[in-house]
């Protein structure tokens, strides 16, 4: 396993995650493992990071979708953490053939076609596919780093984090274009009254700048 500490060494960990692999594989990765009831997450990495896991190959997701429970969690991550993330981890050599065997087995009203309807009501919560522990440790660490590269560059949002905070939210704002955002304006207010092609200049994508625009421009209902 590469050395994916060098940035983030702290992780408080659900104590209801103790009977997965995760936590092990966290230990093993040299972080500094916390144990912890955790209401609003299963993992927080650094206070930043917050990470729900749903296991592919037991019922967890399955029962989340169904009982909509993994809406509220998602609503209580996006909430609480500035980096919000769902993690959806299959065993080793068994992500797809067990995703094939569950799925084909179900209704018209397809789990599939539920956990596409949360990533469009969550779009600033990245859906991030692990094949195991180890690969999970090292996804959401990667992740995490990013996140903190993105804080160093802070320059326009220097007075208050809840700018940064909102910006992340936006729509249309990503991990991979994020950076070049901060770099490019002084404020909230000068990114909202940026022209289309502009933001396509500075998102590097017509089509987050069109869900951004999008956004912006869609009327509030009372």
């Amino acid at each position: 396993l590469k050395d994916v500490t060098s940035l983030r060494s702290s992780v408080i960990i659900d104590s209801r995650e103790l009977r997965s692999q995760l936590p092990l594989a966290f230990f093993d990765a040299g972080f500094r493992v916390q144990i912890a009831n955790i209401k609003s997450a299963d993992y927080v990495i650094d206070n930043i990071l917050g990470a729900e896991r749903k296991a592919i190959e037991t019922s967890d997701l399955l029962q989340s979708l169904e009982h909509g429970r993994l809406y509220k969690q998602l609503l209580l991550l996006k909430r609480t953490y500035s980096l919000p993330i769902l993690l959806l981890e299959c065993a080793d050599n068994y992500c797809l053939p067990v995703v094939h065997e569950i799925y084909d087995s179900l209704s018209k009203f397809s789990y599939h076609a539920k956990l596409s309807v949360l990533a469009i009501k969550f779009p600033s919560i990245p859906f991030v596919w692990s094949a195991s522990p180890r690969a999970s440790v090292e996804l959401l660490s990667d992740i995490a780093n990013s996140s903190t590269e993105s804080i160093e560059l802070l320059s326009g949002f220097s007075s208050e984090d809840t700018a940064l905070q909102v910006l992340e939210k936006l729509p249309g704002i990503t991990p991979d274009n994020i950076d070049n955002v901060l770099n490019s304006v002084q404020s909230l207010r000068e990114l909202f009254n940026m022209s289309l092609e502009t933001l396509i200049c500075i998102l590097g994508s017509k089509q987050d700048a069109i869900v951004f625009r999008n956004f912006l421009d869609t009327d509030i209902l009372l």
